[in-house]
């Protein structure tokens, strides 16, 4: 009975494997013809110099935008691949608020002005260390909204 369900499972799995297989070949053709409209790099390029991140997050937010567009089968970059490709390159930047985290002391912005940023509770951290968490906090508490698509 055992090895009956495990052909169950493998047959399952095998049948799964070859459509995601048949996805991924038919993403690699259409991949070299997908187009990314300008406003869609406007939004790319507006968004990532905002939150004042490295050009190479562009140029990996161009690619992954296209890449999803592939894989849905498009040769047209959607808002939501946009959207989908900026939480995907930005992501790393965002965490998950937790007790450590919520109990670290907050410089204020007279702090950061005067380029003193202090004892954050008895850390050892440098100022470059201090100056990348508060960057950081500002990526994660901004809102990115994209232009509606006109139809």
């Amino acid at each position: 009975m055992r090895k009956r369900s495990r052909r169950i499972s493998q047959k399952k799995f095998e049948e799964k494997e070859a459509v995601l297989r048949a996805k991924v070949q038919n993403a690699i053709e259409i991949l070299p013809k997908v187009k990314i409209s300008d406003r869609h790099l406007d939004t790319l390029a507006r968004t990532i110099l905002s939150l004042s991140v490295s050009t190479r997050a562009m140029i990996a937010a161009t690619k992954v935008s296209k890449a999803l567009a592939a894989l849905d089968g498009r040769d047209q970059v959607t808002d939501e691949d946009v959207e989908e490709a900026l939480d995907l390159v930005l992501g790393h930047r965002k965490t998950d608020r937790s007790v450590s985290t919520q109990t670290t002391r907050k410089t204020t912005s007279e702090e950061r002005n005067q380029g003193n940023l202090g004892d954050a509770g008895g850390d050892s951290k440098s100022n470059g260390e201090k100056a990348r968490e508060m960057k950081n906090e500002e990526i994660r508490s901004t809102k990115i909204d994209l232009p509606k698509t006109k139809k």
